[in-house]
């Protein structure tokens, strides 16, 4: 029985063993061909400062429009705003909040400035 177990021990060891075989190169191929699709481009700071200066611009029509529709409604009830600057920078933010959340949220997942700017945001 001793031998039995010996010979069981042996077999086990070579079924265990294993060699290392060189790659293929369809295989080696393949994942260079995987790394280059994962490669990401650096953004140059010329597109990215055009992005940003077309996204606030627009945020910033947006955000005036936004104050002289509200101001005109107040104006009909006989009120007004009487610090203008003041509501046009709380405007300005919450523009800028909502503008880039729902362009991000969109289907194209980018907002005109990224656009424009030929500029892609990844997951």
């Amino acid at each position: 029985m001793s031998e039995q177990n010996g010979n069981k021990g042996n077999e086990i060891k070579k079924d265990n063993t294993s060699e290392i075989k060189p790659l293929e190169e369809s295989a080696v191929k393949g994942n260079e061909e995987a790394k280059a699709q994962h490669k990401v481009k650096t953004v140059n700071c010329k597109n990215s400062f055009v992005s940003i200066i077309i996204d606030q611009a627009i945020s910033l029509g947006i955000s005036v429009v936004a104050l002289f529709i509200i101001d005109a409604i107040m104006r009909a009830f006989g009120f007004y705003i009487e610090n203008r600057e003041g509501m046009f920078i709380i405007f300005f933010v919450i523009v800028n909040v909502i503008y880039n959340t729902v362009m991000h949220g969109s289907k194209s997942s980018s907002t005109f400035g990224e656009k424009v700017a030929h500029l892609k945001v990844t997951k």
